[in-house]
């Protein structure tokens, strides 16, 4: 998923008076934690608001992520603290979720990794 994907769902399922730079940040600052605390990168480029065709760090099947922090964002700017505790929980679990898979997929690469060492 690109930024410019991103952007266009939280614009149709999300009305709001964001600027396009403004979801674009908010999206970043998704991104960049995800790149450093779950993926455990060191280094991080900020996401700029033209390049909307750059491609987003999560598996497709997490990329709903970026809609739901930005629609949790949304709820609180505009007040609606019902939706946004509901907002909250989704993103929440869905971090979660990619945070397990990361791990898994990690650890299933150290497994094989130490798996075959040559001792000779």
């Amino acid at each position: 998923m690109n930024i410019a994907e991103v952007i266009s769902k939280v614009n149709l399922l999300k009305p709001n008076s964001f600027k396009e730079s403004e979801i674009v940040d908010l999206i970043d600052s998704i991104e960049s934690d995800i790149v450093l605390n779950i993926y455990k990168d060191v280094e991080y480029l900020k996401l700029k608001p033209t390049e909307l065709s750059r491609e987003l760090k999560t598996p497709i099947q997490y990329s709903k992520i970026y809609y739901e922090y930005v629609a949790t964002q949304v709820d609180l700017v505009n007040g609606q603290f019902d939706l946004y505790s509901v907002s909250a929980e989704q993103f929440s679990a869905t971090y979660q979720e990619l945070s397990a898979y990361v791990s898994r997929k990690n650890l299933a690469v150290q497994t094989v990794t130490n798996r075959f060492k040559n001792y000779f």
